[in-house]
């Protein structure tokens, strides 16, 4: 097997090289995928990383390994955290959301309710309520303020035109579970459906006291929806298809641009009628980060320009021209104190907000920057990237702590910026590893390298 993969053309390659030794490892091209989305749990036990796969990698930093999480039946599209609990949810263009349960890698709840691809979905501040936004026009609000969902009654399932007839005829007004014959899952019925766009919905945000839901749509309009009384609040009318919609720290703002836009729009929730907009230069937004603790939000565009906007004062007050080339990936720290920003030029930049003085650089990829998140403690930040790989940078230096590959075939490898490694049981038969150009198999790993738990360790969990 591993001859075979001496022969393919294509491979990725990563090189660690110290004085006295130098690693390589190959991997074949057809089982590295893009890393679309990271996220990480509030205490740092998991790392979640979403590639336009069925298949969602889970990185357990306490066990020091990498689990699968199986259940979608298409591509995952949006995956989110409960940062009060050790669940995550996930959205996929099965028209489904999957409750995971973190602990046991388990499918916790199935929701169905869509009729259609799923394409954002975010949890409520408050962890008790989600909502999702999907191609069937539909925003669906899920109640999770019990963890052991309940059915709905009988005659709400109108709506759910995917359920299969043997689901329906388990379901009855008692507020029984739903037990699928095929698995432990429980399938929730109670939601909560707003249906008023008469296009797909790609974009949608929470205000910061959860008491509203703005949604964006390819209609051409915004739509902002009372969470308690499960109504449209008003409708905004815009002249293009909303690519991004976000609500600001102070709950009360809110901004979004469209594809192919150069300017920011800026709303008041208490003065809808009121737009002010800012032209961020020649070349289009192609992504927005929110400070969570003041009122400031990060602009990128397609040239690799940033700029740092105060809402309150409506104007520009800082401009970032360290970055050569589109940005991907804008991201505050929890505390707002960082702000980092990665895309195609393969690098990422990491400033101070107190002035915008650029704290840190480095190039940790061989890809575009698709993705960023900072560790709770802001200690480390996380990367994917366009190469395949998730990679945790100390942000005292920049310097590569480990650099975590999930492959296509249900394998993992975990590599020290040092040359170390760490991999799963038959990841030798999905790479070949290399000590100074000599190739060595899994049954001398010991003597190159090889150190089991190396995640655990590094992180010094």
């Amino acid at each position: 097997m591993l001859k075979f993969f001496n022969i393919l053309i294509l491979f990725f390659l990563i090189i660690f090289t110290e004085s006295s030794y130098s690693i390589e490892i190959r991997i074949a091209d057809s089982l590295v995928v893009a890393v679309e989305d990271i996220v990480i749990n509030n205490t740092s036990d998991f790392i979640v990383s979403r590639s336009y796969e069925k298949i969602i990698a889970l990185w357990d930093t306490d066990k020091s390994n990498c689990k699968f999480l199986q259940g979608h039946s298409a591509e995952v599209k949006t995956i989110a955290f409960n940062n009060f609990s050790k669940y995550l949810i996930s959205g996929s263009w099965d028209n489904t959301l999957i409750l995971w349960d973190l602990e046991s890698a388990s499918v916790r709840k199935v929701f169905r309710g869509h009729t259609n691809i799923l394409n954002d979905l975010k949890f409520a501040h408050s962890g008790k309520i989600v909502a999702s936004a999907s191609d069937d026009r539909s925003l669906i609000i899920w109640d999770l303020s019990i963890y052991n969902l309940m059915a709905s009654k009988s005659s709400q399932m109108g709506t759910n035109q995917n359920i299969s007839q043997a689901e329906k005829s388990l379901i009855s007004s008692s507020n029984q579970f739903i037990k699928l014959s095929s698995s432990d899952e429980k399938v929730f019925r109670e939601e909560t459906v707003l249906t008023g766009h008469k296009n797909s919905l790609g974009s949608l945000d929470f205000s910061a006291d959860d008491k509203f839901i703005i949604s964006a749509s390819n209609d051409k309009s915004i739509k902002i929806w009372d969470v308690e009384k499960a109504m449209c609040k008003a409708t905004i009318v815009c002249d293009k298809p909303i690519a991004i919609v976000k609500f600001c720290s102070d709950g009360i703002h809110f901004v979004n641009f469209s594809n192919g836009d150069s300017v920011l729009r800026i709303r008041n929730l208490n003065q809808l009628d009121s737009l002010k907009t800012i032209k961020i230069g020649s070349n289009k937004i192609t992504e927005i980060g929110i400070n969570p603790v003041n009122n400031t939000v990060a602009v990128g565009d397609k040239s690799g320009k940033i700029v740092i906007i105060d809402i309150d004062k409506n104007q520009i007050i800082h401009t970032l021209n360290d970055s050569q080339d589109g940005i991907r990936a804008l991201e505050f720290s929890a505390d707002g104190k960082l702000l980092a920003a990665g895309g195609r030029d393969k690098r990422i930049f990491v400033w101070n907000t107190e002035k915008y003085e650029l704290k840190t650089s480095f190039s940790n990829h061989s890809n575009f920057i698709n993705c960023l998140t900072f560790f709770p403690d802001n200690k480390y930040l996380l990367s994917g990237s366009k190469d395949g790989s998730v990679v945790i940078s100390d942000l005292s230096n920049g310097d590569k702590i480990l650099q975590l590959y999930s492959l296509k075939n249900n394998e993992w490898i975990a590599l020290s910026g040092d040359g170390r490694f760490d991999c799963s049981e038959n990841a030798p038969y999905s790479a070949v590893f290399y000590d100074k150009s000599i190739e060595f198999k899994a049954d001398d790993f010991t003597s190159h390298n090889f150190e089991k738990g190396l995640i655990k360790k590094l992180l010094n969990k």
